[in-house]
């Protein structure tokens, strides 16, 4: 629950991704927050797993609306709406992860591309 030294940059992608999904469904609330602080106390986590194992720093948890009784299990009616705001949320990270790493690597007065990722790529 301890402030990561890259929040900000986490925080800035979330928010780009929250952004994408309240355009795509302006009646919706999106949280966004360390998943400590915005929903609740969770150990090892899957986003914990990947950021320490893998060295991912973009690395996040997304739930999906409770609507309903149905809980995290949308109804047939909503799977379409809950798939389309999920994936402009999705888009809009990628988006934000790939100005990142090109505006990192233009600083260091080169290309990004798969070098600049080293390991990671062999998963892609």
């Amino acid at each position: 629950t301890d402030s990561l030294w890259d929040e900000r940059d986490l925080l800035n992608c979330a928010v780009a991704a929250q952004k994408a999904m309240k355009c795509n469904t302006p009646k919706s609330k999106f949280t966004v927050g360390q998943l400590s602080k915005a929903m609740y106390i969770a150990s090892g986590t899957t986003t914990d797993y990947v950021r320490r194992v893998h060295k991912v720093k973009f690395a996040y948890t997304i739930e999906l609306h409770k609507r309903g009784r149905s809980g995290f299990e949308p109804q047939r009616s909503d799977i379409l709406k809950v798939g389309k705001e999920t994936f402009a949320g999705i888009e809009a990270m990628v988006k934000y992860v790939h100005k990142f790493y090109t505006f990192h690597a233009c600083k260091r007065k080169r290309s990004a591309s798969c070098n600049d990722l080293a390991k990671r790529c062999r998963y892609f």
